[in-house]
């Protein structure tokens, strides 16, 4: 897991239970301590934040500030950057953050700066290495699968369960099998192979906000030509089969994304897939489906998970698909996400800068998305009955952490 990398609800839900942030955001979106020990305090020297005494990282060792120094800045320097937009810089760009002492970190904001709230923005969680945080788990990878292992040191508390294993994906009828016969614990694929569940199953939906876009190239001529005839030709019941909420805006009273240019595509269109996610492939059929109803050319390029992001950034492809798991509560914070997640830091900085003085203006920035909202994921969990506390929380992340099997059902060491 790596909270600057997350592109569904699952890998929200895997970062979220192996990192921490400074800062929470309870039911009501209202910023709480969570490494920090309370809220930010502001100086002339700029703004304090001090941790909590005794807090461990997954290595066993102290957390100290400059290990959050480094992570913050670190991030500035990466695919987080937006989600620290308002904060100082130095002067060679870098984040103007600094371990005053082995509790306390100093930063730079201007006064009214929400500081507490942006540092409880997933993508700005403290990363001390390669899956070590300091989260209710410790991941590892065993034989291709992910691994999450109780860690008792946890700042948020221990969890209730020792492990938690989350298989790679499996062909549809494979999963359902295994799940019918009580391999799986849990599955997005249904309840049952045979169409009635053999067993007893109870569902956890996660509620529906995560917007799936449909990215055009910008820099290509045809397709700045085209976008609006795209536009036009979404057939969204078709989608709604594969999986999505129709919807053409990112929120419901927010405008749809505008793009221009009428004209039909008059070359072959060319669909980036990820081919191991089953979301994308039934998405691509049914965009292809459409097409040939009109006669336009697209063709899917089928790319292995390891090098879809280099071929992104070769710009091998005039549409692809990205979701956007909403990092921060509102609609600021759901705008935002969209362009970090279609990889335009300066266009989710500019949202969450402009939120400051006119927090309901985040609809005017939805506009020039540069991409097409296809609908917003509809993701269930069927799972066995006896899980205890499986919810979600409100960004829609599942609280892996607080989820316990009834006694009777545990054995020594579970």
């Amino acid at each position: 897991p790596d909270p600057r990398r997350v592109d569904t609800p699952l890998e929200a839900t895997l970062a979220h239970a192996v990192f921490d942030t400074l800062y929470r955001l309870d039911a009501r979106g209202v910023a709480r301590p969570s490494l920090a020990l309370g809220p930010p305090e502001r100086t002339e020297e700029g703004v304090l934040v001090r941790l909590r005494e005794g807090i461990r990282r997954h290595d066993r060792r102290p957390l100290r500030a400059r290990d959050v120094a480094r992570s913050l800045d670190r991030a500035h320097r990466g695919e987080a950057a937006a989600w620290l937009a308002g904060f100082g810089t130095r002067t060679d760009g870098r984040l103007d953050v600094e371990a005053i002492d082995a509790q306390t970190l100093r930063l730079q904001a201007p006064e009214g700066f929400p500081v507490a709230r942006r540092l409880a923005a997933l993508p700005l969680a403290i990363v001390l290495g390669r899956g070590t945080g300091t989260g209710p788990f410790r991941p590892r990878m065993r034989g291709g699968a992910l691994r999450l292992y109780q860690f008792r040191a946890a700042a948020r508390g221990a969890p209730h369960l020792r492990e938690v294993w989350v298989e790679p994906p499996r062909p549809r009828e494979e999963e359902l099998r295994a799940f019918e016969l009580g391999e799986l614990d849990g599955s997005w694929r249904g309840a049952s192979l045979y169409g009635q569940a053999r067993r007893p199953v109870e569902e956890l939906a996660l509620p529906a906000e995560t917007p799936v876009l449909l990215a055009v190239r910008q820099d290509r001529p045809a397709l700045r030509q085209s976008g609006a005839a795209l536009a036009q030709a979404i057939d969204r019941r078709r989608l709604a089969r594969a999986g999505l909420v129709p919807a053409a805006s990112l929120a419901e009273g927010m405008p749809a994304p505008r793009l221009e240019g009428t004209r039909p595509p008059a070359a072959p269109v060319v669909l980036l897939v990820r081919a191991d996610d089953q979301l994308q492939e039934s998405l691509a059929g049914a965009l292809a489906a459409r097409f040939d109803e009109l006669g336009w050319r697209l063709a899917a390029q089928r790319v292995p998970a390891e090098r879809y992001d280099a071929v992104v950034e070769r710009s091998g492809w005039d549409l692809r698909f990205v979701q956007a798991p909403p990092m921060l509560p509102g609609s600021a914070g759901l705008v935002a996400s969209a362009f970090a997640a279609l990889g335009d830091d300066e266009g989710a900085a500019r949202v969450l800068q402009d939120a400051l003085e006119e927090p309901d203006g985040a609809g005017r920035h939805a506009e020039t998305l540069g991409a097409l909202v296809l609908g917003h994921r509809r993701a269930v969990l069927h799972h066995r009955p006896g899980l205890g506390a499986l919810s979600v929380d409100p960004l829609g992340r599942i609280r892996l952490g607080a989820v316990f099997l009834p006694r009777a059902e545990t054995t020594p060491g579970d």
